[in-house]
């Protein structure tokens, strides 16, 4: 499927930011974002969103069909509501490429990191690539850090600037350095990722993994990982774009910093971070989602707090998860952002549904007054995924599979990945996980269909919006679409009514009736030829000599 060209891209911009904040239950589209034909694994997801085409996101995902690690992407171009897969990241420098995370720039670029190696004890290196163009293809890979004798790079993730502040633009990756010790380091680049400063040492003890970069409403960075010496999530800021760090400050003590799940599955008390660069009533505030077993349950649960003083003072843990305190079952692997109007969203895997503890859903929940309340969780998967099936052909853990090069064992990669994923945009959800349903592993992306494209356009500055008798629709199902003659050119002169597909292909042309109060058009879901068209989006626009905006129709 092919790029929107950018008459498109506006067009889905402006239906986008019309669309409610509520996130309905029932009505989540769940999608699998790889199409390769094997039964291998792909985990460890990360998705973004384009803040200059908020429909634009991207995800990539750690991919071993090839029997091997490599990084999968896709990208959409209509908020979530389909999605291209490009295939396999090119990263020539090691044949390995592991650990996937992404992010983008206030012009909408996005920046993918890859962790590229051979083996953990040969030299790797962190390389990232560029896409200007929504994700659809990547520049060459850019050097962050190669070849540093001694140790093994591990964990990267990476963030960007998209502030006002004097730092903007500005590019931020940490990671885990093992060695005889571990340490948390980080870098930064102020070109664009074509350049890479000194390293420098942020953590000031060792025994640490899982670093997560933020940047805050004034530019500040945070640094926020786990400690594996004091069974806490410990934090560091720079004030000055990221030049120096000042000394730890511990956020919080856990339970344990990582364990082990029924069903073989890894799971970290890691923290996932975000933080409020809105001008709304929380603007500044930095929140922090972690798993834990807490409050004297045994079982682990998802809990977020939150910081208005730049991470030295924080919340008391709040559990988000809405089960029965202490059932048994178990929450695990949260990822938290916060969106343009401030919406926070934590989205989680969850086993409330499984007496055994053992199947899990994608759950997730939202805030929407600054972390103080949360609304009542939502099931995103449709369908359970159950761990048993999570090792390629469900063979026993001791089984080795030769794929090609290297021989892996179905133990590898801590069965589920370490981190899944969301964005948000007006309070629209798009979260990104492991899925099992197909009884191997896969990534898929949630997609809620309710409201998408349905809002009619705000009238303003004498546009008006067309408006539809029903949305989504069935293919071959009648739907009326009417625009108000108020916004009809002198005269009345008859307005054609275009209908395309999400590749910009002309679909129909409509003639409306003009003999009411307002122009009436009448679609079948058929195409000029008589044939029903396929399910999927829909784009009506009226011609040049209207002034009325235009729509989105969903077919289902």
């Amino acid at each position: 499927m092919g790029k929107p060209n950018g008459v498109f891209r506006l067009f889905i911009f402006i239906c986008l930011i019309v669309l409610p904040l509520a996130v309905q239950a029932d009505e989540w589209i769940n999608q699998r974002l790889n199409q390769d034909s094997t039964t291998e694994l792909q985990n460890e997801e990360q998705i973004a969103i384009n803040p200059a085409n908020p429909n634009n996101m991207v995800a990539v995902w750690r991919d071993f069909r090839l029997g091997y690690r490599r990084l999968g992407w896709s990208y959409t171009f209509d908020a979530g509501a389909s999605w291209t897969e490009g295939g396999l990241l090119e990263e020539s420098h090691y044949p390995w490429h592991s650990d996937p995370g992404i992010t983008t720039d206030l012009d909408g670029n996005f920046y993918v990191i890859i962790l590229s190696y051979t083996s953990t004890s040969e030299p790797n290196g962190f390389f990232v690539q560029k896409s200007t163009d929504g994700g659809v293809t990547w520049g060459p890979s850019m050097t962050v850090i190669d070849q540093y004798p001694g140790v093994f790079e591990d964990k990267e993730f990476i963030a960007c600037d998209r502030t006002d502040s004097a730092h903007a633009g500005n590019l931020y990756v940490t990671w885990a350095r093992f060695s005889s010790i571990t340490e948390i380091m980080y870098r930064r680049s102020t070109d664009s990722g074509q350049t890479w400063g000194n390293s420098i040492r942020v953590g000031d003890i060792s025994n640490v993994q899982f670093p997560i970069p933020v940047v805050g409403r004034s530019g500040e960075v945070y640094i926020a990982w786990t400690s594996y010496y004091s069974s806490a999530i410990l934090l560091d800021v720079s004030t000055d774009g990221g030049a120096t760090f000042g000394a730890d400050r511990t956020v919080v003590n856990v339970y344990t910093p990582s364990t082990e799940l029924n069903g073989g599955v890894d799971a970290y008390s890691s923290p996932h971070m975000d933080a409020d660069i809105t001008d709304g009533p929380y603007s500044g505030r930095l929140y922090l989602s972690f798993m834990d077993r807490r409050g004297g349950f045994t079982d682990r649960d998802i809990w977020v707090m939150f910081s208005d003083d730049m991470g030295s003072n924080w919340s008391t843990p709040v559990r988000i998860n809405d089960d029965t305190p202490g059932n048994g079952r178990d929450q695990f692997l949260p990822w938290l952002t916060v969106d343009n109007q401030g919406t926070v969203t934590v989205v989680f895997l969850d086993r409330r549904n499984d007496p055994q503890n053992r199947k899990y859903h994608c759950y997730l929940t939202q805030s929407t007054d600054g972390g103080l309340t949360w609304a009542a969780n939502t099931q995103v998967s449709t369908e359970a995924s159950d761990p048993n099936f999570a090792f390629t052909g469900n063979l026993p853990n001791d089984t080795a599979i030769d794929l090609g090069q290297p021989v892996i064992s179905l133990s590898r990669a801590g069965l589920l990945g370490e981190y899944i994923g969301v964005v948000s945009h007006n309070g629209r959800a798009v979260p990104i996980w492991t899925d099992i349903r197909n009884l191997h592993q896969d990534a898929y992306a949630g997609f809620n269909s309710t409201g998408a494209g349905v809002e009619s356009l705000e009238p303003s500055g004498g546009r008006g919006g067309l408006r539809l008798s029903r949305n989504p629709v069935h293919a071959g199902q009648r739907v009326f679409i009417q625009a108000p003659l108020g916004d009809m050119p002198a005269g009345r002169t008859p307005a054609l009514l275009d209908i395309h597909g999400l590749d910009g292909r002309h679909i129909r042309t409509l003639t409306g009736d003009f003999s009411g109060a307002e122009a009436v058009y009448l679609w079948d879901g058929r195409m000029e030829n008589g044939d029903l068209v396929n399910s999927g989006l829909y784009f009506l626009n009226l011609d040049s000599r209207s002034r009325v905006g235009g729509r989105i129709v969903i077919v289902k």
